[in-house]
């Protein structure tokens, strides 16, 4: 089987370098702050960034192309209502951490005295948890602030799959849609020949975003996808996470015959990369797998206090036993760990 896909999520040395001499104090800014997050990434090319997150949204970005040249940016909003041109024009003239942390604490005072317009990203100005804040709170609390006996950690978030061109995307996607249709079709007659209103809305829908990654001491994937506030979503996401499951069970194959080590090279490599960051914090007695089992895991996660109607609930049940008969639920406790969600 020739490789269309590949996972390519390690920071170029120009960049791993430069946070490690110029910005581990803006790591540990993002850790003493626990309304901030962070994402890294790469393209294939060897462009790489390094971004701030509160809750769903980047409040800060730092690019390194694979030339070395380093750049800062936001998401266009925040430039705009949020003083995020000044901010970028701070960082591009002041090299003083003490005056760039002045720099960010005004512009997090300002993105949350317009919770108008961002809450809806983390915490909206009537006090509403939305699932950037559940999405900050669990990525924190498995990542740099794990404990002794967690069982897995997270080490990637908001990931999509790399395709080695756009005809290869289309074909694998097109391959993973036969698949659902199948469930859908299986569903219909589950349900006596009707499709509900929220699985007609969405049947076309195309999923490449997986919330988390993690990774557990055995070497299993773990597929996680965050639902809150949205309790239709909620009932229906084991086709989600039945979506994801396909790829990544088809882009493990793609390597089984090199017992997955060219995928999980590129993976350890930026765990190990982030270790060094102080971004995961592995658990006193682990260590990290030798190599993945080639078992995939998948995780529904809700915030706490999520609740959903009794009829909610069936479908659920029903979405799972054709989708994704293995998937786990679990609930946010307040701190972020995980227990146990009993739909």
């Amino acid at each position: 089987m020739s490789n269309v896909t590949y996972y390519q999520r390690v920071m170029n040395e120009n960049l791993a370098q430069k946070l490690k001499k110029d910005f581990k104090w803006l790591i540990n800014y993002v850790i003493e702050h626990k309304e901030l997050d962070f994402q890294t990434g790469s393209d294939k090319n060897g462009n790489s960034w390094f971004s701030v997150y509160k809750g769903t949204s980047r409040i800060l970005k730092i690019r390194c192309s694979n030339n070395g040249i380093i750049s800062y940016d936001a998401d266009k909003t925040y430039k705009e209502k949020a003083g995020g041109k000044e901010l970028i024009e701070k960082f591009n003239t002041e090299k003083r951490e003490d005056e760039l942390k002045k720099a960010l604490d005004e512009y997090l005072k300002r993105i949350d005295d317009s919770k108008d317009i961002f809450g809806r990203y983390y915490v909206t100005s009537s006090g509403e948890k939305k699932e950037g804040y559940y999405q900050n709170l669990i990525s924190r609390r498995y990542s740099f602030e794990s404990k002794d006996g967690d069982p897995f950690f997270i080490f990637d978030k908001e990931f999509v799959l790399g395709f080695v061109n756009q005809e290869a995307k289309d074909d694998w996607n097109k391959e993973i849609k036969k698949e659902i249709q199948k469930c859908l079709s299986a569903f219909v007659k589950e349900y006596n020949g009707r499709l509900p209103r929220e699985i007609r809305e969405r049947q076309t829908d195309h999923y490449d975003e997986v919330d988390f990654l993690a990774l557990n001491w055995d070497g299993d994937i773990i597929i996680m996808e965050l639902k809150q506030n949205d309790p239709s979503k909620t009932a229906f996401s084991p086709i989600q996470l039945g979506s994801y499951y396909r790829q990544f069970k088809k882009f493990l194959e793609e390597d089984k015959e090199n017992d997955y080590m060219s995928i999980y090279k590129n993976i350890r490599i930026m765990i190990e990369q982030k270790i060094s960051l102080g971004m995961i914090k592995i658990p006193d007695g682990q260590t990290l797998p030798s190599k993945l089992s080639g078992a995939i895991k998948a995780y529904l996660i809700v915030g706490e206090n999520n609740t959903i109607s009794s009829e909610q609930r069936e479908r659920y049940k029903i979405v799972c036993k054709i989708f994704l008969p293995n998937i786990e639920a679990y609930q946010s406790k307040p701190d972020g760990e995980l227990e146990e969600w009993k739909i």
